[in-house]
């Protein structure tokens, strides 16, 4: 049996030996108890400080809870590197410092936002990462948008199972499942509408993913988006609807999809323009024949 106290004496903790085998493991275990994350633990044994590698036994150990170190702009950049360039263990050697996972960079990037590996990016919510915190710059990106701009599924996933706010948009009002229409992520796409993030929402232009995806002409995207129930008859603060804008670029294939999903053909935009008459004033034949026919 392990007995785990604090410096005043109090009992912490007691957890049979067969449960944890090294020292992070009971950290782990401690963490869940305490909700002080092992990277700010310290456990003593006769007053040194053991190695979250070092194998336990039967010992009364005492139990320690550091504040995060005040970094410096140098130090920030020095985690965000690491996250950057996928070192498992240099993010682990520097949180365990312990430092701030929160802390921005001098670009304004916290850890978290620049994540493009899973285990890292577990590694920075392990250790109290701001799931929802934005980059300190004009933009207001969020990790979550970043993963999914950047395509990296995993870390998707990983931060909507950790609760993240699946609807944040940055200061452009782009959702994470605007961001995915536009770089035309398919996987990433359908993780987000399991995961019931809000399929009509716009942005500052009154665009929403099912627009941003008729501009692109992705069709994958577009059905996953019908399937799931998207209003197809939006118009954005221009009066353009989905329609219109895959007819104004001429993707035809996405005009046939939106029409066959029985979208409006003849609602006029603002300048009381048709998707039709759009299409053929920037000379896109077949998407005109197509709506007129």
């Amino acid at each position: 049996m392990l007995r785990i106290w604090s410096i005043s004496g109090h009992e912490m903790a007691h957890v049979p030996l067969a449960e944890v085998s090294t020292v992070r493991n009971l950290k782990e275990r401690l963490a869940q108890l305490h909700g002080v994350p092992r990277f700010r633990q310290r456990l003593l044994d006769d007053g040194e400080s053991l190695r979250d590698t070092a194998t336990l036994h039967p010992t009364d150990l005492q139990l320690v809870f550091l504040n995060y170190s005040e970094a410096s702009l140098e130090q920030a950049a020095e985690l965000t590197a690491a996250v950057g360039h996928g070192s498992v263990s240099e993010v682990e050697e520097i949180l365990q410092r312990p430092q701030d996972p929160n802390q921005a960079d001098a670009d304004g990037n916290t850890p978290l936002i620049v994540a493009e590996n899973a285990e890292i990016a577990s590694l920075l919510l392990e250790a109290g990462a701001d799931k929802d915190q934005s980059s300190c710059d004009s933009n207001r990106r969020t990790a979550l948008g970043q993963a999914v701009q950047g395509g990296h599924l995993e870390v998707v996933n990983l931060l909507l199972e950790a609760g993240a706010d699946k609807d944040l948009a940055n200061s452009h009002g782009t959702t994470p499942l605007m961001l995915a229409a536009a770089y035309g992520h398919v996987d990433i796409t359908g993780s987000l509408l399991e995961a019931e993030v809000g399929i009509d929402l716009t942005d500052v232009r009154g665009i929403t993913a099912l627009m941003i995806a008729a501009i692109t002409g992705n069709v994958e995207i577009g059905s996953l988006l019908l399937t799931a129930g998207v209003k197809k008859d939006i118009a954005c603060r221009g009066g353009g609807t989905a329609l219109m804008f895959a007819a104004r670029y001429g993707k035809v294939d996405f005009v046939r999809l939106l029409l066959q999903a029985g979208a409006v053909r003849d609602m006029p935009n603002n300048q009381g323009k048709t998707a039709s008459v759009l299409a053929a004033e920037h000379g896109h034949v077949e998407a005109a024949s197509l709506l007129s026919a």
